[in-house]
């Protein structure tokens, strides 16, 4: 039983040593992955927040998630110009610091009609910061370093996505202005 244990921690060092070297920026983009990714649980509460909290009908919570989503894509569809020309760094802090500030409103406006509207303008930011993180990895990084990078970027979204809905689901009930 103890070499099981044992040879469980030596597989685990091995994953984290996949991504050892690669540099700094990669880093703190992986962590960035995670955070942004935490908050895609939004879409999956907007509807029960909209129709439970706030009393809208099933089509019009509906029509809101539909709007997220598609600001969402033309954010992500907007940006690329913007990053190739006033460079992807700037792009992307530009958006994540207006997404944040559309959301900041959020948790104090508790069942305000602003909120859903909130969430739609911070979904285009969000969907805008996408590519400049992707377009990032590939100007930080070459050849095998490049695969690596991706990988764990991409690690970034799947713990994101995994994390994100657990933690909104305990929050949900009692403490929904910090959703």
């Amino acid at each position: 039983m103890a070499n099981n244990s044992i040879l469980k921690k030596i597989d685990l060092l091995k994953i984290f040593h996949t991504y050892s070297g690669l540099p700094r920026s990669i880093y703190i983009l992986f962590f960035a992955r995670i955070v942004n990714r935490m908050g895609d649980f939004v879409h999956m509460f907007l509807t029960l927040y909209l129709t439970q909290r706030m009393g809208y009908d099933k089509i019009v919570a509906a029509q809101f998630v539909m709007l997220v989503s598609g600001s969402r894509m033309l954010g992500a569809m907007f940006s690329g110009r913007f990053g190739d020309s006033m460079g992807r760094k700037k792009i992307m802090l530009a958006f994540q610091l207006l997404f944040i500030l559309c959301l900041i409103p959020c948790g104090f406006l508790k069942e305000s009609m602003s909120v859903p509207w909130l969430l739609v303008i911070a979904g285009f930011f969000n969907g805008a910061e996408r590519p400049m993180n992707s377009a990032m990895v590939t100007d930080l990084t070459e050849g095998e370093e490049r695969k690596r990078a991706f990988s764990l970027v991409y690690l970034g979204i799947n713990i994101g996505v995994a994390v994100g809905p657990l933690i909104a689901g305990f929050l949900f009930k009692n403490h929904i202005q910090w959703i």
